[in-house]
């Protein structure tokens, strides 16, 4: 657990690994406190966004794992649920409309596509 620092007021003013001085307040990790002053020192930029961004990461991660089981034949698309065979469609479709823009206007990452 990481150990902070509090100003007269109580906000944390410093945080540190390891206690390195002895007026030092040993806080969890999920304390509100903590994530205030990252969020205020900009370190964290907002919380919900940071785990926005990874989620829609983390659903190309697991697309392109479930291409490479149907590929190499480990499950079949037909497996899947009507819903979940039309959305893996439907995204692969679009990745390759983005590519055909790509040769077309160049960098496109700040193109939307509807989900």
């Amino acid at each position: 657990m990481p150990f902070v620092k509090r100003d007269d007021f109580g906000r944390i003013v410093s945080v540190h690994l390891e206690r390195v001085e002895g007026n030092l307040e040993e806080v969890p990790t999920t304390s509100k406190d903590l994530m205030q002053f990252f969020i205020e020192a900009g370190d964290i930029i907002n919380i919900r966004e940071y785990f926005d961004r990874l989620d829609k990461d983390f659903v190309r991660v697991i697309e392109d794992v479930i291409h490479l089981l149907i590929e190499r034949r480990v499950i079949a698309l037909t497996d899947m649920p009507l819903p979940a065979q039309h959305k893996l469609a439907e995204r692969r479709n679009l990745r390759g409309k983005k590519g055909d823009l790509c040769m077309i206007v160049g960098k496109v990452d700040d193109i939307i596509y509807p989900e």
